[in-house]
């Protein structure tokens, strides 16, 4: 999965999160770089560094083909130009722009960077944030588009887990940023070093959750350092243990196969079960006990006058 990634292979909608401690740029440029030189126009929303911080590492003829949305030199439009966070954030917004610009280059496929995604998240909530970008990825058939694909920074630490969750959610593919083993564990001479976590929803269903170090060198080029380990199995055993409500009882709530045994075989009383039911029917206990009635002297029964005891 990280793998392909690295590659350029990017699934229709992937987030890269991060936080200030593990920051996830350096990831988000190489990513941008090798979408670029795979053949796809590259389409950039650039809120948090310039233009040039952004392309530093890349070929002059790769930025050439790129196309960039200035969103960090005046966002909300204090110099008196179209910031897109002055006013608030529609449904068609992302696809009118990127349409706007990608309709004379051609049906190449396009990726949409997003550079990052917090000030959008910040000005407009994750309802108007998801609606875009959503509309942005399911709906450029319907217009003309080629396919498109989304590529997305996001700052965990700063938003409520919620939101992060709610972008996260929409996602095929979530890239969280660790804390990266020790540099000396590994070797002396590799670039910078990040501790992924890949989690992938595939179309199944199914998800999937790999762990590896990625290495990243001068010119951006992303490598996977160590083996992959698909760590599936041990999340759901996690969450099994974690959500168990029996698991701090001070009393057992299960059976152990003698008592089960115990407890199938116990008659519970006024129950009649089938045996002797079918006794029943059948008269096989008319023998088994009788009633007798010896009456006291007080009780002297006229059947000729049965109220005389009344004194009428």
């Amino acid at each position: 999965m990280l793998s392909e990634l690295c590659k350029g292979v990017l699934p229709q909608f992937t987030v890269i999160v991060d936080s200030v401690e593990n920051s996830g740029r350096s990831l988000f440029n190489s990513l941008v770089k090798t979408t670029a030189m795979r053949g796809d126009l590259v389409q950039v929303f650039h809120f948090e560094q310039s233009k040039v911080e952004l392309t530093a590492g890349f070929e002059d003829g790769l930025v050439s083909q790129m196309l960039f949305h200035d969103c960090f030199s005046d966002p909300v439009g204090w110099n008196c130009t179209e910031g897109i966070l002055n006013e608030p954030l529609e449904r068609e917004t992302f696809r009118e722009m990127v349409q706007k610009s990608a309709g004379s280059i051609g049906s190449r496929p396009i990726t949409v960077a997003f550079d990052s995604l917090s000030p959008l998240l910040w000005a407009n909530g994750w309802p108007r944030l998801c609606h875009a970008l959503h509309s942005l990825v399911s709906q450029h058939s319907k217009h003309g588009m080629s396919s498109c694909r989304l590529l997305c920074l996001l700052h965990c630490d700063v938003h409520p887990s919620g939101e992060t969750a709610a972008v996260c959610h929409m996602a095929n593919t979530t890239l969280t940023v660790l804390t990266p083993p020790p540099k000396q564990a590994l070797s002396s001479s590799v670039g910078e070093m990040l501790q992924i976590e890949a989690s992938a929803c595939r179309q199944s269903g199914r998800g999937a959750v790999e762990k590896a170090t990625v290495t990243l060198d001068a010119d951006l080029t992303a490598n996977v350092l160590l083996p992959t380990m698909f760590v599936k199995e041990k999340l759901t055993e996690d969450v099994n243990s974690k959500n168990d409500p029996t698991a701090d009882l001070p009393f057992n709530l299960r059976l152990s196969d003698d008592e089960r045994c115990a407890r199938d075989g116990l008659v519970l009383p006024f129950y009649i079960s089938a045996k002797r039911k079918q006794a029943i029917l059948q008269g096989a206990d008319a023998d088994e006990g009788q009633i007798f009635y010896l009456p006291d002297r007080e009780d002297d029964f006229d059947e000729e006058d049965p109220d005389d005891d009344l004194d009428i």
